[in-house]
Formats: C-alpha cells, structure tokens, sequence
C-alpha cells in the first residue's frame, strides 16, 4: 500500500489516500486559483507503484491589457503599465504578466503605449 498525496501550487494538501500497488488514486475536484486556469496533475496516477506526490498544473488565464483586471482595457491600464515599466509602481507578477502585451518578459512604454492605443480604438493590442 502506498501514499498518494494530491497538493495545489502552494503547497496546500488537497486529498491524501492509501493505493494498493498497481491500483489508480482518485483525483480530487479540481483546483481553482484566481487568474490561473487548472490543466492537469505533474504526474500519472492510475498505476501506482509507490509514494507519490501530485501537484495541480496551471495555466495563466489573463487577458494581456487588462493590468487591473477589472474587465476593461483602458487608459487607466494604459496609466498602470507605463508606472510599471518606469518602475515607480509597486506591481505582482500578475499585472506584470497582464502589462507586457507584447510577451517579450519586459514591461516598457511600447506596451503602454499599445495598450493606450487599444483602449482608444486606434489598434487591436496584437495588430
């Protein structure tokens, strides 16, 4: 018999439960994590053959602009990313992630200015 613990991103136990050798764990319902989509588990769990450990897998669920997350891109987004991208605003990794339309792992005024352009209809933020 072996242990199967089933943890989030941070660490947190989700489920745990004993497997007979070569017997499938049973999953737990799915984790949710605010701005993150659940897409799986790190590792198979329908043979088990020791004590394991799976972790929830997640995905960035944002919508690149959108730097407050309130559902609108506009100039305030616009306001918060050029902050950022001159480094006089306190951001997480998240706004971070949503101000750098441009995917290039660096928030500067390009993408403020794209995302200014976007939320005055002068451009869609991928033209």
């Amino acid at each position: 018999v072996f242990a199967v613990y089933f943890v989030d991103y941070d660490g947190t136990m989700l489920s745990s439960q004993m497997v007979e050798r070569g017997h499938a764990a049973v999953a737990p319902t799915a984790p949710t994590r605010e701005h993150y989509r659940f897409v799986g588990w790190s590792c198979e769990f329908s043979n088990i053959t020791a004590n394991t450990v799976v972790v929830a897998q997640y995905e960035l669920d944002i919508t690149l602009g959108d730097v407050n997350f309130d559902g609108i891109i506009d100039c305030v987004d616009a306001l918060s990313a050029l902050r950022i991208a001159m480094g006089i605003a306190d951001s997480t990794e998240l706004e971070r992630a949503a101000a750098d339309v441009n995917s290039d792992y660096n928030v500067n005024v390009d993408d403020a200015l794209s995302i200014m352009r976007h939320s005055l209809g002068i451009c869609l933020l991928n033209d």
